[in-house]
């Protein structure tokens, strides 16, 4: 059993060990895990076994009020290096708790607008209009701003006071060249450039002890893995022109625009307004709340079904015209997740969302006579992606790929992988320009794929099939074969909700653009074969697209597939054949 590598800390530990398992010398070296330091209602916890405690060859420890938990476990040759956390204030000098935001599961796990602003909080609570404050908050800098000489002074001597404790030091640097590269997209994201430098002193301290680890070329692993935002890019805070201007920032540009997790992007003013708006809007679903604490036990809304149906009870929750009116609840059709719901609250049932396909809780079967009763589809696509399968050479690797590194198969990769063809010449075939005659007929997966969706109409309330079937060409509708679009999920949002609540819910209502910053199910992109597209005709492909991984890097359809022969042969146990040319 190789020897265990432990990340220990924050977020910010979380992105080293996700470029370190990036790099395959060091994935041949350590097992590389990463243990949580801190605690959040929408996040699991995370477990270390003691076997993989005792195997630990490397600890890296990020100083934190928590010490590592399992210390006592350690074997004595264990090697620790003691890293600081690399927050910075000074860029945000008015940055906040939002008492204003939540997180809303799944699609904002630490909510919209994770990181509040003081003067922005303080006008909302007046009662000043959004555009009112997005003007005194550009232009009235004289009446509240801070002396930000004094808080640069303060922070210094808080980064050195951090370093104080650790083995290796970062302070100095973020002091000494915040000004000419961007290091931070939020007081605790740092850029790639400053991942970089810390992954450098990691991987240089302790040395002697540590040789493998000292002459991994990391450079290379960031560059061609990571995306130019790198893992913690999901969210970039827009900085106060008059901070960038007093202190100086080389790089700062007012007119960026900023990421959103990984959806829309916004500029400066939009970021301002958009936060007000949600704001706004939480405040009075707050004031709605509060009210009905008085009022006589309200009616349930519930939805059935897989996790197409607990993103929509999601997005239910905060729109004011259904959430002011219902008590919203999931029921998952996971039968061991089954004996979670509160059963009791069927009888308060008003309307009932089943996504068919599940058998569901015997006692949703004694639904009130009044209950309205609605049936939609689950939204799937296998006419995309001709060669998708169950994939056997796939675990659960919590928490960072709770449902492993390649959920969905393919066919003939995995065909491929048990004869032992060598990678070199199952990726000439994935990139060859023609449509091998073994491989499925696209003319009939087409004919059987309309005939299915077709039929899902007939048996549902809700006919989503034809509108697939109509705008697959032209829009892009799915990330993976059940991971629709924004695009599509708003359609099946609008549809249920007119079914359910006709007129009273407009279209622009359920538009996701305005409820979701970012794509709901877009975390995982599984390439389309060139040849596919080009069948079917989808004017919307770009074959020079790169896809969204998991930890928020994006990588070319040729890496996805390298990625996926390499880890099945990985998890195979065997070598491919050797071929000689």
């Amino acid at each position: 059993m190789p020897k265990t590598l432990i990340v220990y800390g924050n977020c910010q530990a979380e992105a080293v060990a996700t470029i370190l398992r990036m790099d395959p010398a060091a994935r041949e070296s350590y097992r590389i895990l990463y243990l949580r330091s801190f605690e959040h209602p929408s996040i699991g916890r995370d477990e270390l076994h003691s076997e993989d405690v005792a195997a630990c060859g490397v600890l890296w420890e990020q100083h934190d009020p928590k010490p590592f938990p399992y210390r006592d476990l350690l074997p004595a040759d264990c090697v620790t290096v003691k890293f600081p956390a690399i927050d910075f204030n000074l860029f945000w000098p008015f940055r906040c708790a939002n008492p204003y935001d939540e997180p809303e599961l799944p699609i904002f796990p630490f909510g919209q607008f994770p990181y509040g602003d003081r003067i922005v909080l303080e006008c909302v609570d007046k009662g000043m209009a959004p555009e009112k404050i997005i003007a005194h908050y550009r232009d009235g800098w004289d009446k509240y701003g801070v002396d930000l000489d004094r808080l640069l002074q303060l922070e210094s001597a808080r980064l050195t006071a951090r370093d104080a404790h650790c083995d290796v030091k970062m302070g100095e640097y973020v002091m000494t060249h915040f000004r000419e590269e961007r290091l931070y997209w939020t007081p605790d994201h740092p850029s790639n450039a400053l991942l970089r430098e810390l992954m450098h002193r990691l991987l240089k301290a302790r040395a002697d002890a540590l040789p493998a680890l000292a002459e991994l070329d990391i450079d290379a692993t960031m560059l061609y893995r990571l995306s130019p935002e790198g893992p913690l890019g999901v969210i970039s805070v827009p900085i106060h022109p008059r901070v960038a201007e007093h202190l100086g920032l080389h790089w700062y540009d007012l007119g960026e625009r900023h990421q959103a997790y990984g959806g829309v992007t916004y500029s400066h003013d939009e970021y301002l307004e958009a936060m007000i708006r949600r704001m706004t809007t939480f405040k009075r679903a707050e004031k709605t709340r509060k009210a009905k604490l008085v009022r006589s036990p309200e009616k349930t809304l519930i939805v059935f079904g897989d996790a197409q149906a607990e993103a929509l009870t999601a997005v239910m929750r905060i729109v004011p015209r259904i959430a002011s009116r219902f008590d919203i609840l999931y029921a998952s059709n996971i039968a061991e997740k089954q004996s979670l719901f509160p059963t009791h609250k069927i009888a308060t049932c008003a309307v009932f969302c089943e996504q068919q396909g599940s058998p569901v809780l015997s006692g949703f079967r004694k639904l009130p006579q009044d209950c309205l009763h609605v049936t939609f589809p689950s939204l799937d696509l296998n006419l995309l992606w001709p060669f998708n399968c169950i994939n056997p050479y796939n675990v659960p690797e919590p928490p960072q790929f709770p449902y492993g590194r390649f959920p969905y198969g393919n066919s003939f990769v995995l065909n491929c992988v048990e004869r032992g063809i060598p990678p070199r010449e199952i990726m000439r075939y994935l990139l060859t320009a023609g449509w091998d005659a073994s491989w499925p007929d696209l003319d009939r997966l087409y004919q059987a794929e309309s005939a299915r969706l077709l039929a899902l109409d007939e048996k549902n309330n809700i006919k989503i099939g034809s509108y697939i079937l109509k705008h697959f060409r032209t829009e892009r509708l799915f990330w993976a074969v059940n991971n629709p679009t924004n695009k599509l999920f708003s359609e099946l949002f609008f549809q249920l909700m007119h079914a359910c609540f006709g007129s009273m819910i407009e279209r622009e209502a359920a538009a996701l653009s305005d409820i979701a910053s970012r794509e709901i199910f877009g975390t995982l992109s599984v390439p389309i074969h060139p040849q596919v597209a080009t069948y079917f005709g989808l004017t919307w492909y770009d074959p020079r697209e790169r896809h969204n991984y998991f930890d928020q890097r994006t990588i070319s359809y040729e890496q996805y597939f390298e990625d996926l022969i390499a880890t099945s042969y990985s998890l195979k146990g065997s070598s491919p054949k050797i071929v000689n040319n």
